[in-house]
C-alpha cells in the first residue's frame, strides 16, 4: 500500500511511471474528493485516490504537497527580464502549456544535490518533457545518484530514469551535439547500470550521424573520442571509438592552428594500432606551427612531454619560436619550452642564442620579476648539454645573490652546481661564494645529504676548499642523516664514492685540510668501464709497442694505489721512464726517473664547445700532476676517426708521445 501511495505522488507529472511499476494494482482514476488547508500559505492537502484492483475498488487518503522548486523557478522567470526562458501559451482547449529552455533547466539541475531535488524538479506534465530537456535531468540523475540503488531506497527512482531513457530513444534523432554528446557519456560511465538496447541505440545513431559525410565538426569528434576514451568502453562502444580515431586520420587536412591541441590532447588515449596519428599529426605541426599562439606553443610543449613524443624537427621549430617572438614571450612560454628541451635532452644553439640574450636582461633589467623556476630550469640546461653561456653564468650571481633567501635548498644547488661542473668562475665569484656559504650556515640542516656531497664536490672541482664545512660533512650525524634516506644500492654506492672523492680531493690539494678522514676501504670492488675507452685501448696496443719498443714498456688500465676505485683514478696506459727520458719495462722497479700518465678524454670530458674540460676532468689532471706524473692526452673523437687509418693513427700518436718519450719509433 504504501509503494501505490509513493506512485500515486507521482501520478500528476509522470502517469506512465506509476501504470509500469504498480503491479498488479492499476489505477483507473484519481478524484479530488476533498481538500484541506492549514492556511494561504500552506503546501499541503488532503486528497482521495480511487484504487482499482480486480473487481474491488478501494478509496485512499492521499497528502499531496505543492512542489515549490518548480514553482519558485517559474515564478523567477515569470517576474524576470522577458526573455521568455519559461512563459505560459495558450493551446487549443484554452489552458496554457508550459515552456522551458534547456539551458535555464541545466542551471537548475546543477543547484540540485539530490536525486530527491531533480524529482522535485520534474513537477511537469510529461508531455513536457522534452527529449532534449531529458538528456541533461537524466545526467544529473546518475551523477547524484546511480541506479545501483540499496533496496531501502525507493524504487521509484529507477523508473524516472527508466522513462527519461524511453523517452530519448524514441527521438533520438532530433538530439543536438551538444545533448549527443552528454548522452554519448551517459552510455559510456554508467553503460553497466543501463539497458543494452538503449546503448545500441546511442551507438546507432552516433554512426547514421558519422556516415553523414562532414556532419560532426573535428572539435566534437575530438570531445566523443575523450569521452570514450577515459572511460572502460562498453564492447557495444568499442567499434565506434575506432571509428571516431579514422574518422579524425581522414580528416587530419582539417586539423589547423586552432583545433590541434584539441587533437593533441588526445594522443594519451591512442592504442598502438592508432600509431599513425603520432605522424600525421607531427607533419600538421609542422605545417601549422608558424600560426600558433604563444598559448598553444607552450600547450604543445607540455603536451610533448607528457606524451615522449619528441620529433627532433618538433622540437628544432620549438626551440627556433621563442628567438622569433622575443618580444612579447613570457617566463612562463620559456619555462614550457627549456622543460621540453631539457626532457628530450635536445640541445639547440639557436635557444641558447636566446636565453644569452633573454635571461641577463631580464635580470639585470626586472631583477625582483625573474622566475626562479626559470634561472633553475636554464641552469639545468647549461649544466646537462655542457654549455658554458658566459653572459647567463655571470648574471645568475646577481639573481642568486638577491633571491638566495627565497630559494628551496634544491634550487640553490640547481644554480649552483653547474659552475663547479662545467670549471668556470665568474668575474664576479666573491659574490657567488659569499652567498652559498651563507645560505649553507644558516640552512645547512634543510639541504639533503646526497645533494650537499655533490655541491661540496663542485667547489672543489674550481679549487675552492669547503673547510668550514668538513666537520659537519664527515660527522656521524650526517652519515647517519645520509642512511637514513634510504637510497638504493647503486645510488647510495654513488654517493659514498662522492664522499670518498671529497676526502682524497681535499687531502691532495688542501694544506689546511686534516686528512684523510675517512677509513681505506679494502673490500673488493668492480668497477664499470666505457666500452668506448675499452676499444680504444685496444686499438692503441699494437701501435704503442712499435713506439716504445716492445708491449713490456707500459700497462694499460692502471689503478692508482691509495686513492679510491673511481673512474677519474684509473689510467688508460702508464709509461715508465729512466733518466735519459726512454721507457723501460713496465715490471722494472729500479731506474724509475718519471712516469707518464696517458689519458684518452670522451667528447663529455669537455664542454660543449670543446674548448676546456669539466670541472672533475680538471681536477684529475691537477691530482696526477701532484702525484707526480706527466700528462699525455688523446682526444676519442679524433682517434675513433682515425680507426680506419692505421699510418695516420701512427703518426698522430707518434705525435704526442714524442713530446715526453725519447727515441721513440727510431
Amino acid at each position: 500500500m504504501f509503494a501505490a501511495s509513493r506512485v500515486a505522488l507521482y501520478v500528476g507529472r509522470l502517469s506512465c511511471i506509476a501504470s509500469a511499476q504498480c503491479r498488479p494494482v492499476t489505477m483507473c482514476n484519481v478524484l479530488l474528493a476533498k481538500k484541506k488547508k492549514t492556511g494561504d500559505n500552506s503546501t499541503l492537502s488532503t486528497t482521495y485516490v480511487l484504487l482499482q484492483d480486480g473487481h474491488e475498488i478501494q478509496e485512499m487518503p492521499v497528502i499531496l504537497r505543492k512542489q515549490s522548486a518548480l514553482h519558485n523557478f517559474i515564478a523567477e522567470k515569470a517576474e524576470g527580464d522577458g526573455s521568455g526562458d519559461i512563459g505560459f501559451e495558450p493551446v487549443e482547449g484554452g489552458s496554457p502549456t508550459i515552456t522551458i529552455c534547456e539551458s535555464s533547466l541545466r542551471e537548475k539541475l546543477q543547484q540540485c544535490q539530490s536525486a530527491k531535488d531533480v524529482q522535485l524538479l520534474l513537477e511537469l506534465p510529461s508531455e513536457q518533457v522534452t527529449s532534449e530537456a531529458a538528456v541533461f535531468v537524466l545526467q544529473r540523475l546518475l551523477q547524484l545518484q546511480p541506479l545501483t540503488i540499496p533496496e531501502k531506497e525507493p524504487f521509484t527512482q529507477g523508473a524516472v530514469a527508466n522513462y527519461l531513457c524511453s523517452k530519448i530513444a524514441k527521438q533520438m534523432d532530433t538530439l543536438s551535439m551538444d545533448a549527443l554528446s552528454c548522452m554519448l557519456e551517459i552510455a559510456a560511465v554508467y553503460a553497466d547500470m543501463l539497458e543494452q538496447s538503449f546503448i545500441e541505440d546511442v551507438h546507432e545513431e552516433l554512426e547514421k550521424r558519422l556516415s553523414r559525410e562532414d556532419y560532426f565538426p573535428l572539435t566534437v569528434i575530438c570531445r566523443y573520442v575523450e569521452i570514450l576514451a577515459r572511460s572502460e568502453v562498453y564492447p557495444p562502444l568499442e567499434g565506434l571509438l575506432n571509428k571516431f580515431w579514422l574518422e579524425i586520420g581522414n580528416r587530419y587536412m582539417d586539423i589547423n592552428e586552432a583545433n590541434i591541441m584539441e587533437v593533441m590532447s588526445l594522443l594519451k588515449y591512442v592504442k598502438k594500432s592508432e600509431k599513425f596519428l603520432f605522424r600525421l599529426l607531427e607533419r600538421r605541426i609542422l605545417a601549422t606551427f608558424w600560426k600558433m599562439s604563444a598559448e598553444n606553443v607552450k600547450s604543445l610543449a607540455d603536451v610533448l612531454v607528457n606524451l615522449g613524443m619528441g620529433n627532433q624537427r618538433i622540437l628544432g621549430e620549438l626551440a627556433r619560436w621563442p628567438l622569433l617572438y622575443m618580444h612579447k614571450v613570457t617566463d612562463g612560454q620559456l619555462i614550457a619550452i627549456v622543460k621540453c628541451c631539457l626532457h628530450f635532452s635536445y640541445s639547440s644553439d639557436i635557444l641558447f642564442k636566446l636565453l644569452d640574450r633573454y635571461l641577463p636582461s631580464k635580470i639585470n633589467h626586472s631583477l625582483d620579476k625573474v622566475t626562479p623556476e626559470l634561472v633553475v630550469l636554464v641552469m639545468r640546461y647549461c649544466s646537462v648539454n655542457r654549455t658554458v653561456a658566459q653572459p647567463i653564468f655571470n648574471s645568475v650571481v646577481k639573481f642568486f645573490k638577491h633571491n638566495h633567501e627565497k630559494l628551496s635548498p634544491d634550487e640553490i644547488i640547481a644554480i649552483v652546481k653547474p659552475y663547479g661542473q662545467l670549471n668556470y668562475i665568474p668575474p664576479n665569484a666573491f659574490d657567488l661564494f659569499q652567498t652559498i656559504e651563507m645560505s649553507l650556515m644558516n640552512r645547512f640542516s634543510q639541504f639533503k645529504p646526497a645533494s650537499l656531497v655533490e655541491l661540496m664536490n663542485s667547489f672543489v672541482f674550481m679549487q675552492r676548499f669547503p673547510l668550514n664545512f668538513v666537520k659537519r660533512m664527515f660527522s656521524q650525524f650526517f652519515l647517519d642523516r645520509l642512511h637514513l634516506d634510504k637510497l638504493d644500492p647503486a645510488e647510495a654506492s654513488w654517493v659514498y664514492n662522492q664522499l670518498r672523492l671529497l676526502d682524497s680531493a681535499l687531502t691532495l690539494e688542501c694544506p689546511r685540510y686534516r686528512g684523510p678522514l675517512l677509513p681505506v676501504d679494502t673490500s673488493a670492488k668492480s668497477l664499470v668501464i666505457d666500452g668506448r675507452l675499452i676499444r680504444s685501448r685496444k686499438l692503441l696496443l699494437n701501435p704503442l709497442a712499435l713506439l716504445l719498443g716492445g708491449a713490456d714498456r707500459f700497462l694499460d688500465n692502471v689503478v692508482i694505489k691509495g686513492l679510491p676505485l673511481l673512474d677519474i683514478y684509473i689510467l688508460d696506459f702508464e709509461i715508465h721512464l729512466n733518466n735519459a727520458r726512454k721507457a723501460i719495462s713496465f715490471w722494472s722497479n729500479i731506474g724509475v726517473a718519471s712516469r707518464i700518465a696517458v689519458l684518452i678524454h670522451l667528447p663529455e670530458h669537455y664542454t660543449y664547445s670543446g674548448e676546456r674540460l669539466i670541472g672533475e676532468q680538471a681536477m684529475r689532471i691537477r691530482h696526477l700532476l701532484i702525484l707526480g706524473y706527466e700528462i699525455v692526452q688523446i682526444d676519442f673523437t679524433l682517434l675513433d676517426s682515425l680507426r680506419q687509418k692505421p699510418k695516420e693513427l701512427a703518426k698522430y700518436l707518434r705525435a704526442k708521445i714524442s713530446t715526453s718519450v725519447m727515441g721513440c719509433g727510431e
